[in-house]
């Protein structure tokens, strides 16, 4: 009986996990596929670049809607604004250390 509440919590908690998920892997592909199309060159930032920069806002955007969601009304999506907050910190290193 233990074991198939750890499993529904578990489902529970791929259930809220996957979109962000398949956010991120379309968006990983996205840029790249944009980034072969239209590569930049060293004045001129390509697609991929243009792309990459237009998605943190939209990252932004998606962490504070989790921290609504989290917080206003209840519901369990910490898990995704961790991940969202994760990869801001992330993108903000990486920008700042090259």
């Amino acid at each position: 009986m233990n074991e198939q509440r750890s499993y529904k919590k578990l489902w529970s908690v791929i259930k809220r996990v996957m979109p962000t998920l398949i956010f991120y892997a379309i968006a990983i592909v996205a840029i790249d596929v944009l980034n072969r199309l239209s590569p930049g060159g060293p004045c001129v930032p390509g697609l991929g670049v243009v792309a990459f920069f237009l998605f943190i806002p939209v990252i932004f955007g998606l962490f504070l809607y989790n921290i609504f969601l989290t917080f206003h009304r209840g519901k369990k999506n910490g898990i995704p604004a961790i991940i969202h907050a994760a990869v801001l910190v992330i993108i903000f290193v990486m920008l700042n250390v090259g």
